[in-house]
């Protein structure tokens, strides 16, 4: 239930190293407090569990993974969805006009291009893949770090 709300539309985020940082803290604290103290019988103290024991207790994918895998979903949704609607049109076409000075803050688009960079899937083979549902159905479970093939066996 935690998660649910944590993550309540996630797969619209564009997210950033300190804000990964404060969810993966976040989770893992949570985590820790489910689980309870250990009793370590070297010291005679009762102590809060490592963050590896509690994954080790608990084998589902990171908050991170999980939101990963929401905007693979979504992604899928506006490739699927009709040119002319208004999610597709923000996607797909190019803004004009000049940009502030500065860097440009990473947006979700960015996010999503390296989500698939980090699944070895390139950027531009993204509407044949959309096209085989079962094909993205393993490349969401594979983005939620779950060791699934990206591309399913035969």
């Amino acid at each position: 239930m935690v998660r649910a709300v944590l993550t309540f539309a996630a797969e619209t985020w564009s997210l950033n190293q300190l804000t990964e940082t404060k969810l993966l803290r976040f989770e893992n604290n949570t985590l820790k407090s489910i689980c309870g103290p250990v009793y370590d019988g070297v010291l005679n103290i009762w102590r809060r569990r490592y963050t590896r024991e509690v994954r080790d207790l608990i084998p589902m994918p990171q908050v991170t993974d999980y939101i990963r895998s929401s905007r693979l979903r979504w992604l899928v949704y506006i490739l699927r969805s009709g040119r002319d609607r208004f999610t597709s049109r923000v996607f797909t076409e190019n803004i004009v006009g000049r940009r502030p000075r500065g860097r440009p803050r990473t947006g979700w688009k960015n996010g999503v291009e390296n989500d698939l960079r980090s699944l070895d899937v390139d950027p531009d083979e993204i509407d044949m893949l959309a096209a085989d549902r079962r094909v993205w159905r393993h490349l969401v479970v594979a983005a939620k770090g779950l060791n699934g093939p990206v591309v399913p066996e035969e």
